[in-house]
């Protein structure tokens, strides 16, 4: 089988379909460090706005707390620029064969772990192995399961996954056993991981290891301190493959929202994401000298169910909750109508979006919603509905930390006492949410998820136990299922649009979760920090050329 050489974007252009015109990162990085060549020190401190869990690994981390660690801390193999384009990272280049199921990677030889050992081809094998592994409990195999052997490995019918080949110390291959549509973007959202520390530990203790809260990577910045509900302190990686990073420091430090603005016009923080854009806001900020950016969101915000209450099995049911929330109210009213509503989970921006008119719009409709509930058996009694002889009462679990999502609960709580179910509100803690969902411990639960850049939504909405929210949920639909596999098995976007479109229309009607709104996203940032690019696809794309002005 004959390989050609082929540049990075040459190859991601062949391989995803995306159109690049006139972008050339590795120059514009290369201008940027320029400018940048004088300026360096000073120490970032980033708002979150829940504490991370501490699950800084990223075969775990699925919260955008931990993410925000994992992503600075592990590097990828490439990566994606400002635009959404992908670059060379730990990968200077790759060759992909004619048949487009073998890609090999040529590693940096300058990359090193954060202890100073370096990042060698079995790191890279062992990261993905290890996600195949058979006692692995985490939410990435299905970025794996397509490459030849992964599903054998993790059955125990192999010894290894026969399509991850090492070849020498700095080039690796991967052999899918199908095209595999989405394969680009697991090999930019995936960090990689150091075996010599982790293959000290079982791969059945990972998930409970106290390894999780030291994580030793390869990326720009190194961990220093976590300290749960106050912060997370990273300093600067002098031997990133890269380029030193400009910055001393970066400070992820867990912020109240009420208190943000002041602590961003006093100099205690440099980059606080934005959730709310009122005007009066917008102009104390820029009165203060603060920057502000506002840009359409990739994320959506949700109401998952569990389906192991019956309740919620009835399809009636997840429906007539969607038409008894008023999704554009919360749009109007708490988010000053900066976001849209949505009727699916593909954002606006991508071309997987099918437009709302092929979609159910669920709009606003108390008297609908009680139709179906009577469809469903419930009889309405005294202003309540009622199923043998028992009222329906539920309760709604969130975080803490996101106001516009605490506001949406209320409103949320409103709305079905309109109708005659009596729902309660129980807020708490980031991590104490996660333990409850994966226990079962709920009926109802608010999150948000965002979009990568390929719509794959395997990872996400999979059917139990294969993804994120199936495992939370306990959700289960072979249609579902099958048209996930279908929209990862083809590169020809056209067809891939069309089932996607198919899948679109599946979930909406199914109703697997309410989906509520996609807030409109934005950042406040101090104008002293340079080469920042908020509103980037992925924000931390040139991290280590940020500097602040002195």
């Amino acid at each position: 089988m004959k390989n050609k050489y082929l540049s990075l974007l040459t190859v991601l252009f062949l391989l995803s379909g995306i159109i690049l015109t006139g972008c050339k990162p590795q120059e514009a990085t290369k201008t940027e460090a320029t400018q940048a060549s004088v300026k360096s020190g000073g120490t970032l401190r980033y708002a979150l706005w829940s504490s991370p869990t501490g699950s800084f690994h990223p075969s775990f981390s699925n919260n955008i707390y931990d993410n925000r660690i994992v992503d600075l801390v592990y590097e990828k193999l490439i990566n994606l620029d400002e635009n959404g384009n992908y670059v060379p990272s730990l990968a200077d280049k790759y060759e992909v064969s004619d048949d487009q199921l073998i890609i090999t990677f040529h590693l940096n030889k300058n990359a090193k772990w954060h202890d100073g050992q370096p990042v060698t081809a079995d790191d890279v094998a062992y990261t993905f192995t290890t996600i195949a592994d058979p006692d692995y409990d985490g939410p990435r195999f299905a970025q794996i399961e397509n490459v030849e052997g992964a599903k054998d490995y993790k059955d125990k019918k192999a010894s290894s996954v026969s399509g991850i080949k090492v070849i020498d110390e700095h080039t690796i291959s991967f052999t899918f056993s199908k095209v595999f549509a989405p394969g680009l973007a697991t090999f930019a959202s995936r960090g990689i991981i150091p075996k010599h520390v982790w293959e000290k530990i079982p791969v059945a203790q990972w998930s409970k290891s106290e390894q999780l809260k030291k994580p030793i990577g390869s990326g720009p910045f190194k961990f220093k301190e976590f300290v749960p509900d106050q912060y997370v302190e990273l300093d600067k990686y002098a031997d990133y493959n890269l380029g030193e990073p400009k910055l001393d420091k970066i400070i992820f430090k867990v912020t109240n929202q009420d208190t943000a603005q002041s602590e961003l016009i006093k100099g205690d923080l440099d980059i606080a994401p934005l959730s709310s854009f009122k005007q009066k806001d917008i102009d104390i900020y820029k009165n203060a000298g603060i920057t502000v950016n506002e840009y359409d969101g990739i994320s959506y915000q949700f109401m998952g169910f569990n389906f192991e209450n019956s309740t919620f099995k009835d399809n009636k049911v997840r429906q007539a909750l969607a038409y008894a929330i008023n999704r554009k109210g919360i749009v109007d009213s708490v988010l000053d109508g900066h976001g849209k509503v949505v009727n699916t989970v593909f954002s606006g921006g991508s071309w997987a979006n099918p437009g709302e008119e092929e979609l159910s719009q669920y709009s606003y409709d108390g008297e609908k919603a009680k139709s179906l509930l009577k469809e469903a058996s419930y009889e309405e009694k005294d202003g309540a509905f009622h199923k043998d002889g028992k009222p329906l009462k539920l309760t709604l679990k969130y975080s803490t930390g996101n106001k516009p999502r605490e506001q949406a609960a209320v409103l949320i709580q409103q709305n079905l006492k309109d109708i005659g179910i009596e729902l309660s509100l129980e807020s708490m803690e980031y991590a104490s949410l996660t333990k409850q969902l994966e226990s079962k411990n709920f009926d109802l639960f608010l999150l948000g998820w965002s979009n990568d850049i390929d719509p794959d939504i395997k990872t996400s909405w999979y059917s139990n136990p294969g993804s994120i929210f199936g495992k939370y949920e306990s959700f289960s639909s072979q249609s579902i299922d099958k048209l996930i596999d279908a929209g990862r098995s083809d590169f020809d976007q056209n067809k891939r649009k069309a089932t996607y479109k198919e899948l679109a229309k599946e979930f909406n009607e199914t109703v697997p979760a309410v989906l509520l709104y996609s807030p409109n996203e934005g950042v406040a940032y101090n104008q002293k920090l340079k080469n920042y690019k908020p509103g980037s696809y992925y924000e931390f794309s040139n991290v280590q050329n940020w500097y602040l002005e002195q």
